[in-house]
């Protein structure tokens, strides 16, 4: 399986939270490579989820002296907008061993991030016994864009499980929307 790289590590916020620098956004990805709700790797097996994103455009410096230092001393960053996104810690993926529970590890900046692929992205949601598994939903529902982000989780997971799988993630999804509207 070829892995396809989107970015690197910039920084964290917190364990669980981390800040991706997409590289190169306008040569080598589409928007759908880096969209909410996209399941990426940090490093080799830590899964991560895409919670938000955010841009970063030089040329909108509002201190012209700022600017003018740009322009005098990098010109080449003031064409550049940087894409970053934030995701959020899910799990760890281990062939044998599908762990969502937040890992132990520190991701290190500059650590590669990666997209996966749709097997992956079913391996992770099923158990050995081929039981579905959200366990992250408790934590991803802290975030504002829960709702939208489950509703990409689903239309994903919908088109790579069986009907036993997507009955249950249909009950989550009622809930989510019920939790939506009556909180």
């Amino acid at each position: 399986m070829s892995v396809k790289e989107i970015g690197s590590v910039l920084r964290s916020t917190s364990h669980t939270e981390y800040i991706v620098q997409i590289l190169n956004p306008r040569k080598n990805l589409s928007i759908a490579d880096y969209s909410l709700g996209s399941f990426v790797f940090l490093g080799k097996d830590i899964v991560a989820i895409v919670y938000d994103t955010e841009i970063f455009n030089p040329n909108a410096l509002s201190l012209s002296e700022q600017k003018l230092e740009f322009e005098k001393f990098a010109p080449d960053l003031l064409e550049e907008i940087d894409i970053l996104l934030k995701v959020l810690i899910l799990g760890k993926f281990d062939i044998n061993n599908m762990n969502q529970s937040i890992p132990t590890e520190i991701i290190e900046a500059g650590e590669r991030v990666s997209l996966m692929t749709k097997e992956q992205i079913k391996a992770f949601h099923l158990t050995s016994n081929n039981k579905l598994q959200l366990k992250y939903l408790t934590n991803l529902k802290e975030y504002k864009l829960a709702y939208t982000i489950f509703e990409n989780i689903y239309k994903q997971l919908q088109n790579l499980l069986d009907s036993k799988h997507l009955e249950i993630l249909k009950l989550l999804q009622k809930n989510m929307l019920w939790e939506r509207v009556y909180k």
